[in-house]
């Protein structure tokens, strides 16, 4: 119930930011989310329009423990294009001290009026087709681990083209 409400608002605003989208080009409104066996990525979503993308990353729930002595982190949302790399949205969070800080919480959002920087991709496609999530651990000895996860992607609105 609780996630139904959250998709539901995201797509109100993502509704309200692209209320001006022309009729040949329609708004994509896609969730996203995934698992791993140590954490969980939840009510992520992203909507295509021909004025604005935005592109909300949602929730990184740790599993446990798991990541109780971690220093640093990092978490990319990323797709493939042939061999290029496109990265959508990227945050950190480091603590120099070397006291552990919290892994989760919100993964940020971004709007902009190309998601994806090249013209000739298909934002749409890549995105539904190929959204990956990597998240990067620092632990106190400075030894990091990289996991890498494919989102399971649902379009939430249906595409009508001519």
């Amino acid at each position: 119930m609780k996630k139904t409400a959250v998709l539901l608002a995201l797509l109100l605003i993502c509704a309200a930011l692209f209320g001006g989208c022309a009729t040949p080009d329609p708004l994509i409104v896609c969730s996203f989310g995934g698992e791993h066996d140590f954490f969980t990525v939840s009510n992520g979503v992203f909507g295509l329009c021909s004025t604005d993308d935005v592109f909300y990353g949602g929730i990184l729930t740790p599993k446990e423990e798991v990541f109780s002595d971690i220093t640093a982190y990092s978490a990319t949302f990323f797709v493939w294009d042939g061999d290029k790399q496109h990265t959508i949205l990227s945050m950190h969070a480091e603590d120099t001290t070397g006291t552990p800080i919290a892994v989760g919480g919100d993964l940020g959002k971004v709007i902009t009026d190309q998601l994806l920087c090249e013209e000739d991709a298909d934002a749409a496609a890549l995105l539904k087709n190929g959204l990956f999530f990597e998240l990067t651990v620092t632990d106190r000895t400075g030894a990091s681990a990289v996991y890498l996860l494919e989102m399971r992607v649902t379009e939430v609105t249906e595409t009508v083209r001519p």
